[in-house]
């Protein structure tokens, strides 16, 4: 019989600091910063328009503290001078860390729009001014989509938002749950639990949609022995992560508890070497071209 538990995805604050978590203990900032030095060049900076005269319009949803977007901006600049980056991110604590960080990095020279919005209100109020500012030559939604909405209808808008030419770029898990086969280990959880969209959902949409994109994969890999320790606070929003369940180790009876602690574990789970217990996993960019043909229908 299914359980009621509470999905992370719902808990935006924890949700947040299980992704910075993740983050950490996947040296993930570190992988991404790497990423962008050597893949985002081709992939993305490529595919833009080769014009730098004018000023160069990008878009960054549900940016968190801005760890990612400030490296891609960064990159960025080395093409374009000028620079106006728009950041829709709900959290206004996550608001307030990521303009720090613009002053301490000394990217002052961009222009920066702030949008302390959900992606819907501010879809809303840039169709209601509708004018040539809220049409961009790039956006970015680095494990955002999770949170905006329908899929398909999400796509859709941030098509739209963009100019002819322009590159929509979304960074996902891989099938990442799906992989570990959670739902099948302990059928007693709610499917609605492991709802997060990967990659694979995303591309079938884009391919029944008759949408062209260019994906990319990147390894993610995770030292989880804190999540074994109740307490250490910062184990338990890995495991949270994990489990996609805000509070997992409190709010799922114990022997729930115990058997998925046993399960991640084991060796079909993650590997142990030198005193570290490795979960891989991988992640996917999606890039696409807005042309003529290649928009939804």
């Amino acid at each position: 019989m299914d359980i009621s538990l509470p999905r992370l995805l719902d808990d935006e604050t924890r949700y947040n600091e299980a992704f910075n978590e993740l983050a950490k203990y996947s040296k993930k900032f570190e992988s991404f910063s790497s990423w962008t030095d050597k893949v985002y060049p081709e992939l993305v900076i490529q595919k833009l328009r080769q014009d730098n005269e004018s000023t160069l319009r990008v878009m960054d949803i549900g940016s968190g503290t801005g760890e990612i977007a400030l490296g891609f901006v960064s990159k960025l600049m080395t093409k374009f001078p000028d620079v106006l980056s728009t950041i829709v991110e709900p959290n206004q604590k996550s608001l307030t860390i990521f303009k720090e960080k613009v002053t301490q990095r000394g990217l002052l020279s961009v222009e920066w729009d702030w949008q302390n919005k959900t992606w819907d209100q501010y879809y809303r109020d840039l169709k209601t001014v509708g004018n040539a500012r809220n049409h961009f030559d790039l956006i970015t939604s680095v494990h955002s989509i999770y949170h905006l909405g329908d899929t398909d209808t999400v796509i859709a808008q941030l098509l739209d938002c963009l100019v002819e030419g322009g590159v929509l770029i979304l960074t996902l898990t891989a099938a990442y749950l799906t992989s570990w086969k959670f739902s099948d280990r302990f059928p007693m959880l709610p499917e609605s639990i492991f709802s997060e969209r990967s990659s694979s959902s995303v591309k079938q949409l884009l391919g029944k949609n008759e949408i062209q994109y260019e994906a990319k994969q990147m390894p993610l890999i995770i030292d989880i022995p804190d999540c074994f320790d109740p307490e250490n606070e910062e184990g338990q929003l890995m495991l949270d992560f994990l489990m996609h369940v805000s509070q997992f180790r409190k709010t799922a009876p114990s022997d729930l508890v115990n058997a998925v602690l046993d399960g991640i574990g084991s060796p079909d789970f993650a590997t142990k070497e030198d005193g570290k217990i490795i979960v891989n996993g991988t992640v996917d960019t999606i890039v696409i071209k807005k042309f003529s043909g290649n928009v939804q229908k």
